[in-house]
């Protein structure tokens, strides 16, 4: 588990570094501590999947993440 954790981290972290040279992100933003944060809120909303949380509740928490990261954006 934690190897396939570290190959996604990877692959963010390499999306997130391109997105910081595009100017698609903040570039103050650490590339490798928003791809730890990302994956922290994949795992979590795969607890609440494996919970049977309702879709409603997924897709609210989804949301608040788009909405952080479009905060972090300004």
């Amino acid at each position: 588990m934690q190897l396939k954790q570290q190959e996604i981290e990877s692959q963010i972290y390499v999306l997130l570094v391109k997105a910081q040279e595009n100017d698609e992100i903040i570039r103050n933003e650490n590339p490798i501590e928003l791809a730890r944060f990302l994956i922290t809120l994949l795992f979590g909303h795969r607890v609440l999947a494996q919970l049977h949380a309702s879709p409603e509740t997924i897709d609210n928490t989804i949301d608040r993440v788009f909405k952080y990261l479009e905060l972090c954006n300004k």
